[in-house]
Formats: structure tokens, C-alpha cells, sequence
């Protein structure tokens, strides 16, 4: 795998429309940006600096320009290539009962044969997938292949990919990733390339019922998804959803239940949960 690039915006504006801004950029598909401002940066008074990052496409050249245009004078727009490196490489690391996540460039020899190789790139826009709540995804998809598990799955909100090419590693014959995200979506397709995983990689929700819908995701977009999530279980399947925290779970369940669902799985990690729902 070649080392990463990435198209990295730099927004600087006059503080009083960081607002807008924000919002500019997150309509451009960016899920995640870095807000920089005087108490937290070196930024002068009265501007604030946002960043983002896009994989380096036409696409994105074009979209960045755009912006430009509509923020008008008073509002800078600068981008520029960036190569991601690692001073040194991310050990490899067990997640689940049967995998291990591994950088790129590992040597396989200093992996555990005993566990199925996840290769991930922890690259500037994403970690190395060990969060709490992926972990709790990755084991609740292990469960429910013991053996035989779910024949399709949706992935919805996939970021690096990793839940769907855990899916797909343990036996589901149809997974579909999904995000709105261009650099997740950029790097969903390096890392289902570079785990040989048999996943489809989409930009909308697709219109279609699957076995299993799993979504970790930030808890806003999370409780405004749940009805689009519960529309696409299919019948006497299930919905899994993480990337909220337990004080959280409450108002999840809730949404759950509002939609004709039924809860009857709730797991929690280091103040993080994931809860489990079937139609009712």
C-alpha cells in the first residue's frame, strides 16, 4: 500500500462566522473538522481556522473552490497535499476473540497466527479502530457468527471500514458499507482493497433490507438515523448500535422503541455502550 495522501482545507474567517463555515464545510460531506480560534491556537483575535480533510481527487479540488466562491472575500481558503507518515509503526493489536488489527507496512511474521489480520492505516482523519465502541461491535458481530451468523449486513456511518470487513471475514455473503464522508468513503476503499474483503462501498443508504444493520456512530446523527436504520432490518433481523455513552443509552432506547423496536441486548465498555433491537 502506498503511504497515504490526503487534501487537507484550511478555512481562515472572521470569528463571528465560524458558523457558517462550519456548516459550509460539513455540506461538502466532511463529517469531522478541527475548529482553531485565539484561546486555542495561534490564531489572531477575531478569526477563527478551520480545518478539514478530503482524499485528493479532482472531486475535491473542484469542491474546495466552490466554497471559496460562496464565502466570498472576507473568508480564505488554502489547500494543500499532505503525506502521512509514521515515525514509527502501531504495534499490532487483538480486538475481538479472532482478529488483530495491523498496519500496512507490519510484518506479518509479528502478528498472531492465531488471529485473522485486520490491516488498517491510522492515518490523520482516523484512529487505529480500537475504540471502545468499535471493540463492542466487533465482538457483538463475532456472537452472532458462532458459526453461521447474518447473510447481509449494512455498515451505516462505516469510517475506516473495519466493522464491515469484519463482517464480511466472518461469512456474510452481502456487506455494504456506507458513508457520506468522501475521506471516509476514500479510505473504506483502500482498506476493503487491502483486506481482499468482499464489500460493496456506497454513498447513500441503499434501499434494501439486510440481516443485520449495525451503526457506530456520534449520538446525534445516531438518534436522528434510527428510523432510517429500523426501515432497513429486514424481518427477524436485527439492528446493533453503538458510539453513544451509558448516560446516553436511555434516550436510544427510547428512540428504539418509538420505531417498533424491541431492546434485548445492552453492553457497555469503559462508559461506552451498544445496545442490540429486533422489530417488534
Amino acid at each position: 500500500m502506498s503511504i497515504p495522501r490526503l487534501r487537507e482545507l484550511t478555512v481562515d474567517a472572521p470569528a463571528d462566522r465560524e458558523e457558517a463555515v462550519v456548516a459550509a464545510v460539513y455540506r461538502m460531506g466532511v463529517q469531522g473538522v478541527e475548529v482553531r480560534d485565539a484561546s486555542t491556537a495561534n490564531v489572531p483575535a477575531g478569526r477563527v481556522v478551520v480545518v478539514a480533510w478530503l482524499p485528493p481527487s479532482p472531486v475535491a479540488s473542484r469542491a474546495i473552490r466552490g466554497l471559496r466562491r460562496r464565502l466570498g472575500a472576507d473568508v480564505r481558503c488554502t489547500w494543500r497535499d499532505v503525506v502521512i507518515t509514521w515515525e514509527a509503526e502501531p504495534a499490532a493489536t487483538p480486538i475481538g476473540a479472532r482478529f488483530v488489527v495491523v498496519a500496512p507496512r507490519t510484518d506479518p511474521a509479528l502478528s498472531d497466527p492465531a488471529r485473522l489480520p485486520l490491516v488498517l492505516d491510522a492515518h490523520l482523519a482516523f484512529g487505529d479502530g480500537l475504540h471502545p465502541t468499535t471493540v463492542l461491535c466487533v465482538e457483538a458481530l463475532e456472537r452472532r457468527y458462532a458459526p453461521v451468523g447474518p447473510a447481509s449486513v449494512l455498515d451505516v456511518g462505516t469510517g475506516t471500514g473495519i466493522l464491515a470487513i469484519v463482517a464480511a471475514r466472518l461469512g456474510a455473503t452481502r456487506v455494504v458499507a456506507q458513508d457520506i464522508d468522501p475521506l471516509a468513503l476514500w479510505a473504506t476503499r483502500r482498506h476493503v482493497a487491502d483486506n481482499a474483503a468482499g464489500v460493496d462501498v456506497v454513498d447513500t443508504l441503499p434501499d434494501a433490507r439486510f440481516d443485520l444493520v449495525i451503526a457506530n456512530l456520534y449520538f446525534a446523527p445516531l438518534l436522528a438515523l434510527i428510523p432510517a436504520l429500523a426501515a432497513r432490518v429486514a424481518t427477524g433481523g436485527e439492528l446493533v448500535v453503538s458510539g453513544f455513552n451509558v448516560e446516553a443509552r436511555d434516550r436510544v432506547v427510547t428512540a428504539c422503541v418509538a420505531v417498533g423496536l424491541i431492546v434485548r441486548e445492552a453492553e457497555e465498555r469503559d462508559g461506552w455502550g451498544l445496545l442490540a433491537a429486533v422489530p417488534g
